[in-house]
């Protein structure tokens, strides 16, 4: 068994692109705004984010699974949450979120020298966990609060000879403030593989660390940003596994260096992130930006923009395989060089499990849920059973009993020649063309032999 079977993360940025309405390439939002829905604002839109953070719910696959995801476009929705209002798509979506397993951050990804905006969502969120979850039960709550502040990729560089550089300490210390508005929660911060560096080279001898006097001590940049976080991620923006090692190894080795941080920690502290939304061409000569991402082409502005269908490889260390299989192969071998790692995706909707190339499909459950198993929409459950509310919860939803109460399809025997699909009648399991042929329950013929081997008298048995 390799590394990769420890749960990822996963960026929600609160955008899916439609591929059933636009066949690609990818156009970004403010191009195209009707080739995107919300991520998880309705019920069919969360059913389709449950299925693509767990690929494959039978267990063959676990490492696909995702127990982590950081949720953009909290900010607005908690902007009255002050005066008393509880919003309903932020609850079902945690209370949603819990039944699987899957932790919930706030994400804020501003560009702030001093944190304004993400202070204030740390508060809203706070607030919220104190009254939402007071009024609706502690399944509605955020597990923590996440931060994405781009500004310090543009302070990097700046007087890398100045210790007390006054913006970069105005930035530490808003993100400490992050942390503490948040009232105890955990805080998870992405940081940029380059940030604490004046000068970044491939040859580790030629790199220039920036150290800052901060908080009683002089450390690199990137440590003072680590003391403060619960956990990170750090962006490595590249898609070769030794190139990810190589610029997450540093902030890895301090991480796990710190006082009670275990590469045997099944938590989830340290991640690295892998991009898989297309990123914009800024070296038309090489489409050297392609090396950044795991999408199979390059942001365009519109459907009829020349770009390359396939971004190329820079050399043989692996495959040219940008697919979701791809993604898989590079994290299983990143986990495996850093153990105690685990890996993040950036971002659901983007390509992810978006249908927008064969090799990125749309994530769907091998099986439906049974009775008592998490569901979103009726759709999601087995025969016919309905999505229901749990009771005594407002928003945790389970599937009902099975419905047999319905319409039989019935085909000729013998067996005919093709493999029947869910829901069709069936004799044995190899008349379906997956699952098995399951007997109808509750089965009202006392455990007799024609019952219980399949094929009821009044209730056909049927492809699972």
């Amino acid at each position: 068994m390799v590394a990769a079977q420890r749960p990822y993360a996963i960026y929600n940025q609160g955008k899916y692109w439609r591929s059933d309405l636009c066949a690609g390439p990818y156009i970004s939002r403010s191009d195209a705004p009707h080739c995107y829905d919300e991520a998880n604002t309705t019920p069919d839109q969360r059913s389709r984010l449950w299925a693509a953070l767990d690929p494959d719910p039978l267990g063959t696959a676990a490492s696909r699974k995702v127990d982590t995801m950081f949720m953009h476009k909290v900010y607005g929705r908690l902007e009255n949450v002050f005066a008393g209002e509880c919003d309903e798509t932020v609850m079902a979506t945690i209370a949603e979120a819990h039944q699987r397993g899957v932790r919930v951050y706030g994400l804020y990804d501003d560009a702030e020298i001093d944190f304004e905006a993400a202070i204030e969502q740390s508060r809203r969120i706070k607030r919220y966990n104190d009254h939402c979850g007071g009024r609706f039960g502690a399944t509605v709550k955020f597990d923590g609060v996440a931060s994405n502040n781009e500004k310090y990729k543009d302070l990097n560089t700046e007087n890398c000879d100045d210790p007390n550089h006054v913006a970069k300490l105005q930035w530490l210390t808003g993100l400490q403030a992050t942390k503490e508005a948040a009232g105890g929660l955990p805080l998870h911060l992405s940081i940029g593989y380059r940030w604490g560096y004046c000068s970044w080279r491939s040859a580790e001898e030629n790199r220039v660390i920036n150290y800052l006097e901060w908080n009683g001590s002089r450390k690199p940049a990137y440590e003072h940003m680590m003391d403060v976080a619960d956990s990170v991620d750090i962006q490595v923006a590249w898609y070769k596994p030794s190139s990810q090692v190589d610029r997450a190894l540093v902030q890895y080795n301090y991480w796990f260096a710190q006082d009670g941080v275990s590469i045997d920690d099944d938590q989830g502290t340290f991640y690295v992130t892998a991009y898989v939304n297309p990123v914009k061409d800024d070296d038309p000569e090489s489409h050297r930006d392609c090396y950044q991402s795991f999408a199979p082409h390059l942001k365009t502005t519109d459907s009829t923009t020349v770009i390359p269908e396939e971004c190329g490889c820079d050399d043989s260390e692996i495959p040219c395989d940008r697919t979701q299989n791809g993604l898989w192969n590079v994290f299983d071998a990143v986990e495996t060089l850093l153990p105690g790692s685990r890996m993040a995706i950036h971002y659901y909707g983007g390509v992810y499990s978006t249908g927008l190339t064969d090799g990125w499909p749309v994530n769907k459950p091998k099986q439906k849920a049974r009775t008592g198993e998490p569901c979103s929409i009726d759709a999601d459950c087995r025969y016919y059973a309905r999505c229901d509310v749990v009771p005594d919860t407002s928003f945790d939803r389970v599937c009902g009993e099975y419905n047999l109460d319905f319409d039989l399809q019935p085909l000729p025997f013998p067996k005919p020649t093709v493999c029947l699909p869910s829901g069709f009648e069936c004799k044995t399991d190899k008349d379906c063309c997956k699952g098995d042929c399951i007997a109808p329950k509750p089965c009202d013929c006392k455990g007799s032999k024609w019952c219980f081997c399949r094929w009821h008298k009044i209730l056909p048995s049927r492809c699972e």
